[in-house]
């Protein structure tokens, strides 16, 4: 599990790639990330893209940060990555 863990981290990385390279479909960017840790076996929470000043909904060309919590075993891990 210690090294399947950076798996989130990868996750919440790859969220704000697809974002950077022009994906605007937040729903669906969501729930692929969300069925990705799902197929490797986590039971996720919650994966989502916010604005950093308010966590408000995601706008291009504004700070963002993904936020995300799965349990992986009987551990919960949640994470966050500025873009």
């Amino acid at each position: 599990e210690k090294a399947e863990a950076l798996r989130l981290s990868r996750t919440l990385k790859a969220l704000i790639a697809r974002w950077q390279a022009g994906e605007r479909d937040l729903p669906a960017m969501e729930a692929d990330a969300m069925q990705a840790l799902r197929d490797a076996g986590w039971a996720p929470d919650y994966i989502t893209l916010r604005r950093r000043v308010d966590l408000g909904p995601a706008v291009a060309g504004e700070p963002l940060v993904a936020l995300g919590a799965a349990r992986l075993g009987s551990t919960r891990l949640i994470d966050n990555l500025e873009d």
